[in-house]
């Protein structure tokens, strides 16, 4: 083998017989799809722990299931808070080299932006001599471990979204007024599909209903609310019951990555906003169902 031809093969060493890289990148395009792909994984992933932790702070909280499930919910609390700070900490030290190197200003500091940031800049890592070889491995790790402390920490079940119920809360003068329940409904999706109709109950106020009819009830806060933006988890379970496709939030951050979605704001957690009409009409067109509405 030449030299110019050993330098054509991807430089990421996990290859018995390493492939021929992509066109104007060193390593192959499996490894740069990948990478970019995890990348994309980590908001949702970062969610997943802040909701975890949540949880296992609550004093209702009951045992985690998952390989350590017989271990102190404290115990598997502290995992949780250092593998959220150490994604954090390696995304903002990646973005920090990145920026320096090309003369970029450095995103915001939340998982989301620095994800946008470097699945923007990923052709330019993969392309790089001092990134190409290690930038694929360190995304793997942090989703990986992120992936793994998770599961092993949430709650059993699927997430369906927060309560939209309103439940009765006492003010400091002792008069009560509604306030949104919010908290997450999970299910059981291998019952769900062995029976349908079982009953699932929100484990804050204790409401319960069909998996149609939390949906429904979900769906219809949404529609009702005059805000026309939405987080990328409530956009995606609108337009996944609305236009019954499977649409999850990593697939609206794929949307946007690509410049097919705009963000037009952000909450008050710092979180991206999606207009829900172009996420509709955009969604409409990738899953070519313009002409079954017409």
């Amino acid at each position: 083998m030449t030299v110019e031809q050993d330098s054509q093969r991807c430089v990421v060493p996990t290859h018995d017989e390493p492939p021929l890289a992509a066109p104007g990148l060193l390593v192959c395009p499996w490894h740069h799809a990948e990478a970019v792909r995890l990348l994309l994984l980590l908001p949702d992933l970062d969610a997943e722990l802040m909701l975890a932790l949540k949880h296992l702070r609550s004093p209702q909280a009951p045992k985690p299931e998952g390989s350590r499930g017989q271990e102190a919910p404290a115990a598997i609390s502290s995992d949780v808070t250092a593998v959220r700070q150490i994604l954090h900490m390696r995304l903002a030290n990646l973005c920090s080299t990145v920026a320096l190197e090309q003369k970029f200003h450095h995103p915001r500091n939340d998982v989301e932006s620095m994800v946008t940031f470097l699945v923007k800049n990923a052709e330019w890592m993969s392309n790089s001599p001092r990134f190409a070889d290690g930038w694929y491995l360190a995304v793997a790790e942090l989703a990986q471990h992120a992936r793994r402390t998770a599961f092993e920490a949430r709650p059993a079940g699927n997430l369906l979204g927060p309560c939209p119920h309103t439940i009765p809360v006492m003010a400091a003068d002792g008069r009560t007024h509604p306030e949104l329940c919010g908290t997450p409904v999970r299910f059981d999706k291998y019952r769900w599909i062995d029976d349908p109709t079982y009953v699932i109950a929100c484990p804050g106020c204790k409401t319960e209903d069909t998996l149609t009819g939390w949906a429904d009830k979900m769906v219809g806060r949404i529609n009702a609310a005059p805000a026309a933006h939405l987080t990328a988890a409530p956009l995606a379970m609108w337009l996944s019951w609305g236009l019954r496709r499977n649409i999850d939030a990593g697939l609206i951050r794929t949307w946007k990555s690509r410049g097919q979605l705009a963000e037009v704001g952000r909450d008050g957690r710092n979180r991206p906003l999606y207009d829900r009409a172009a996420a509709e009409a955009h969604a409409r067109k990738a899953f070519k169902l313009e002409e079954a509405t017409k």
